[in-house]
């Protein structure tokens, strides 16, 4: 990827720790002129579909529109305390039935776009309901 785009990333539950593997990170996107756009991303944040204490905490000392997280491999949309919550879902093998997805945000003229990307058949990733995973 790095051939193509800036790659960052976070340390995951099963991730060596160290300076190389940052625990979460915060990025500041700018589009244009006058459109800012703040990301925290960490590995887990959500209890129950809401942020938990440590995502609030880290809110609090890095304020911003959209936390992205992973952890349950599970694409996720959702919002909590005025913040978008996105989960990507997980491009690496299939693990317990989930789908194999990538997350993507769009920004333009000021309005965030929200989409995953199912990974097998190319097309938009909709939860199906009564079938699998829903979150």
């Amino acid at each position: 990827l790095e051939t193509v785009c800036q790659v960052v990333f976070v340390r995951g539950n099963v991730d060596p720790s160290g300076r190389m593997w940052p625990d979460s990170m915060t990025l500041h996107v700018k589009v244009g002129n006058t459109f800012r756009v703040d990301l925290l991303l960490l590995h887990f944040a959500l209890v129950q579909l809401r942020l938990n204490k440590d995502a609030v905490n880290l809110l609090r000392q890095h304020p911003a529109q959209i936390v992205v997280f992973g952890h349950s491999h599970i694409p996720f949309l959702g919002a909590d305390r005025n913040v978008h919550l996105f989960n990507p879902g997980s491009a690496g093998p299939s693990r317990m039935g989930l789908p194999t997805t990538m997350g993507f945000i769009e920004i333009a003229s000021g309005q965030l776009r929200f989409k995953h990307l199912d990974l097998q058949t190319g097309e938009v990733w909709k939860p199906t309901q009564g079938k699998g995973p829903r979150t």
